[in-house]
């Protein structure tokens, strides 16, 4: 079902006495306080006009200060102000990312920034006692992004269920860390779980059913999710979570070097360093943080993949190590379904994106050029010399110098996305499955490999955010077209979590299971067998990481 928004009525304000009556969504109203109703804006459905449902733009769900937790919102005082600021709410201070086909915008960014969206399906006389609810965390490798790109009418009419976006601190501000608990970090992190926190206190609101959450998001996003739900509290408010194309075990997703951030900015910003962490901190903590955007232009919009500023174990939003935790939670902490998955040629975009150069089209490609983007992808797992290792690589992907560069470039992509996104993703669902209790709760994974033949890029990343959402993101393909029964069938997996908790198919399981969306267009189950990857990958990390260990021994006795 196609939707667009009419702007009618942007997400008006009536503040009304305290015993005003009860409003519904049925006619746009919604009663947020006792005194004051929101008006949503209308939208309606392009192949059924007779239809409409609502959105309501920029609701503050949460304060913060700096490098601070944040709260649960209660004061809306904000929304009659005179002052109020953009619509949808202040973006997250951040440097821009320019994606092909989508234009830069100029951002009006504030540390004020903790909004959501909430889209309401339009109503029907089946309409239920309350419609299912999912929570999205978008990507951007935790330095950037934010919910306006990702306009939700089209999604909430399509799988009849209640859509909130949201915004979640980013780069420093969000991620920052001095290591030893002067500056924890993790704050994006805490912001998505103080989003759910006031989705759970006020989705009823917008006929939202608040014990039917799904939490979902996309690389970053996914990783996050991934991250909350983690959190015992996170798992006993949900009723499933969809980590797509991220996971806290992959090897971009986490900070393993804490006080490298700090300091970098700290030298940016002209801060002492050698006068301890709280020095650098305060420091930090009282530049403007246009000043901070402006001194650290080159780390900001660094796409390597190894970020300055992302999670780490700070023993209160990541207590442990996400490998180690899985296995520790208890039966009765929840029923909820973990399902994650990642496409064929995640990486694909990413790497054409950071090596432009290489992948022009009249550009030499030859055996040796992937084996040098092999070794750097090999190289974020360890410090070692991991030479026998990229040839290991080599030759379990059968990359041969009589390759043609079409089958070398595609090699490469499956060699970085399997050890990115694909083999992290299968793992993190056999830790769920190996669960003690697994046999009683879901959990579940995906593999899309629908390709859209944009520019040899197979089943890229994103390309998933893109069927999801459709609308403005559409320009990612650029004059690529997209059938929509192939949209409407890829979001069916999404309105089966969304309704039931689960994807109609089968659990992880021993055999690692699960469902794939291929060139059908269809959600089926997959055939391929993933145990040889995970052997595979396994045993190259633990060996990485024995060299690792070895490696610091010798660093710290002085050989």
């Amino acid at each position: 079902m196609l939707c667009a928004s009419l702007t009618l009525i942007l997400c008006a304000v009536a503040i009304l006495p305290a015993n005003a009556g009860e409003s519904t969504v049925d006619d746009g109203q919604v009663q947020l306080t006792p005194e004051i109703i929101l008006t949503g804006e209308k939208y309606v459905c392009e192949k059924n006009p007779s239809k409409h449902g609502y959105a309501y733009y920029g609701i503050r769900y949460g304060n913060a200060k700096r490098f601070k937790p944040s709260e649960v919102n209660t004061d809306y005082s904000y929304l009659s102000s005179p002052t109020r600021g953009p619509k949808q709410g202040y973006v997250c201070p951040q440097h821009p990312m320019a994606f092909p086909g989508l234009p830069m915008r100029n951002l009006s960014m504030s540390e004020d920034c903790l909004y959501l969206d909430v889209y309401v399906p339009p109503i029907s006389k089946e309409k239920p006692a309350a419609f299912p609810v999912l929570l999205w965390i978008h990507g951007g490798g935790f330095q950037f992004g934010e919910k306006d790109l990702y306009n939700a009418t089209g999604l909430a009419a399509a799988i009849d269920a209640v859509v909130v976006t949201i915004n979640y601190r980013l780069f420093a501000f969000g991620f920052l860390t001095t290591g030893d608990g002067v500056l924890k970090g993790n704050y994006g992190l805490g912001d998505v779980k103080t989003a759910l926190k006031w989705v759970k206190q006020n989705i009823r609101k917008f006929d939202g059913n608040a014990d039917a959450i799904t939490i979902l998001g996309e690389s970053a996003g996914g990783a996050l999710t991934s991250a909350a739900f983690l959190d015992k509290n996170v798992r006993e408010n949900v009723r499933a979570a969809i980590a797509m194309s991220g996971s806290m075990l992959t090897v971009w997703a986490m900070n393993h070097d804490a006080k490298l951030g700090v300091v970098t900015l700290a030298n940016l910003l002209g801060c002492p360093v050698n006068q301890g962490t709280a020095s650098m901190a305060q420091c930090i903590e009282e530049a403007p943080f246009e000043k901070i955007l402006n001194v650290s232009t080159g780390i900001g919009k660094n796409i390597t993949m190894q970020f300055l500023f992302a999670p780490v174990v700070d023993g209160e939003q990541l207590s442990d190590k996400p490998a180690q935790m899985i296995p520790k939670q208890e039966n009765s902490d929840s029923k909820a379904n973990f399902i994650t998955g990642f496409l064929r040629e995640d990486s694909s975009l990413i790497l054409a994106m950071m090596n432009r150069d290489l992948f022009a089209p009249n550009a030499t490609f030859n055996h040796e050029t992937a084996k040098k983007l092999v070794s750097n992808a090999i190289r974020l797992l360890s410090p070692c010399d991991l030479s026998d290792t990229v040839e290991q690589v080599l030759e379990q992907y059968k990359i041969v110098e009589s390759d043609e560069r079409r089958d070398l470039i595609r090699k490469v992509y499956h060699v970085t996305t399997d050890l990115k996104f694909g083999f992290p993703a299968i793992q993190e669902a056999l830790l769920y499955a190996n669960r003690t209790f697994s046999s009683s709760v879901p959990n579940q994974l995906y593999r899309i490999s629908y390709d859209p033949q944009y520019q040899g890029l197979g089943s890229f990343h994103v390309l998933d955010v893109v069927l999801l959402f459709s609308g403005q993101l559409k320009a990612l393909l650029a004059n690529q077209t997209v059938d929509d029964q192939v949209v409407a069938d890829f979001r069916e997996m999404f309105r089966q979590v969304a309704h039931t908790g689960r994807i109609d198919g089968p659990d992880v399981g021993t055999e690692v299971k699960y469902m794939e969306f291929g060139q059908s267009g269809k959600w089926e189950t997959g055939t391929d067998d993933f145990r040889g990857t995970v052997n595979f990958w396994s045993n190259i990390i633990q060996n990485s990481r024995n060299c690792s260990a070895t490696k610091l021994k010798d660093i710290s006795s002085g050989k």
